[in-house]
């Protein structure tokens, strides 16, 4: 692949590892030399215009820095967040290492709203384990993002939303193959009201989807079924509004 100044350039969602809501992803390359920056649209035409929001349909995944890296597999393409979104953060919390089994709140924060960042590293002590965690927990209802241990496989629950019954569609378990990085798995979530988006193990893996809890679903839990896992020294921070709209 050849990277080309001024020309904006659709790239295939299989290549990026992108979850299916996001389409029509480009990138205009006027600094050629500098990092490769991707915007995605977070829809789907399967729902798009049934979606139950009033301020629009659907939105804007995180801006994201690609690069080429070479593997076993050949060239992939990897992602992280853009550095500047640090600049959002409010006080970091941290978030103590120790042993987890069954599921569990994360009593260490407690965010006003859904819009903050998880980073959270896990060292797989069984392998036969699957854990994660799951976010916008009210009753029954939550997403989940984890790691089956036992197939290499990171996977994105949305089969249990709230707000999901106006498209059959919308309720997926999106999969994708991950190895663990020396026996640990890297996840780096960010939640925005209506999004959630996690960049798995430096961003070998990206994957981004809608979700529409209710304001005050604002349960987060750490779980794991099979077995123990152990989470290791991990950071959480409440995000500011880039509209200036204060917590409530």
């Amino acid at each position: 692949m050849k990277w080309c100044p001024k020309v904006w350039v659709l790239l295939c969602l299989v290549v990026l590892q992108l979850a299916p809501p996001a389409l029509a992803v480009m990138n205009d390359y006027d600094n050629p030399t500098g990092p490769k920056v991707l915007m995605a649209w977070l829809g789907n035409w399967e729902y798009a215009t049934m979606v139950p929001t009033s301020w629009g349909r659907g939105a804007l995944a995180l801006p994201r820095e690609i690069r080429l890296v070479s593997g076993p597999g050949g060239l992939r393409i990897w992602q992280k967040p853009i550095s500047a979104l640090e600049t959002l953060r409010q006080t970091a919390v941290p978030l103590a290492t120790r042993m987890l089994k069954g599921s569990a709140p994360l009593v260490e924060f407690t965010p006003t709203r859904n819009t903050y960042e998880l980073d959270l590293h896990f060292e797989i002590t069984n392998p036969n384990s699957r854990f994660g965690i799951k976010v916008g927990v009210k009753d029954y209802y939550g997403v989940s993002v984890g790691y089956d241990a036992a197939t290499e496989t990171l996977f994105l629950d949305r089969t249990h939303t709230e707000n999901a019954s106006f498209n059959a569609n919308f309720a997926k378990y999106q999969i994708a193959h991950l190895a663990p990085q020396n026996g640990k798995i890297h996840l780096h979530l960010y939640v925005d009201q209506s999004s959630i988006e996690v960049f798995a193990n430096g961003g070998e893996i990206a994957m981004s989807a809608l979700m529409f809890p209710e304001p005050s679903s604002l349960g987060i839990e750490l779980y794991v079924e099979n077995g123990t896992v152990k989470l290791l020294e991990s950071t959480a921070w409440e995000l500011q509004s880039i509209w200036g709209v204060p917590a409530p």
